[in-house]
């Protein structure tokens, strides 16, 4: 499965492309934005990014996640922050955008692995 993930600039912030009922929902943390913010050289104010399934720990860009931090998302309502490993560098994401990001993309972060590279057009 490959999907493509779009983020934009929008004032001082970025925003993954995807449906939301409030922008607190999506927000990205300011490591993350900062990333970003290097990546986009062009300063085009948006990324492209090619999530893909994989089959082995060992590939470049695999997104894992702390597995306490998967347990809780599993078995409770409750929002919170979790810690996602991307190339040994540590990143923060709400439940929140992990839950859209199941229900729009049909991802299964708790049992599947993904890559992550930005793609460019």
């Amino acid at each position: 499965m490959n999907i493509v993930i779009t983020v934009k600039k929008i004032g001082n912030h970025w925003y993954p492309n995807i449906k939301h009922n409030d922008p607190v929902d999506i927000m990205l943390d300011s490591k993350i934005e900062k990333l970003l913010t290097i990546l986009d050289k062009d300063n085009q104010c948006e990324l492209h990014f090619l999530l893909s399934e994989v089959h082995s720990w060992l590939d470049d860009n695999t997104i894992q996640f702390n597995d306490k931090d998967i347990w809780k998302w599993l078995n409770t309502t409750i929002d919170f922050t979790m810690t996602m490993y991307i190339n040994d560098h540590s990143f923060e994401i709400s439940t929140m955008l992990m839950d859209l990001f199941e229900e729009q993309f049909n991802t299964t972060f708790y049992k599947t692995l993904y890559s992550i590279n930005l793609l460019h057009y």
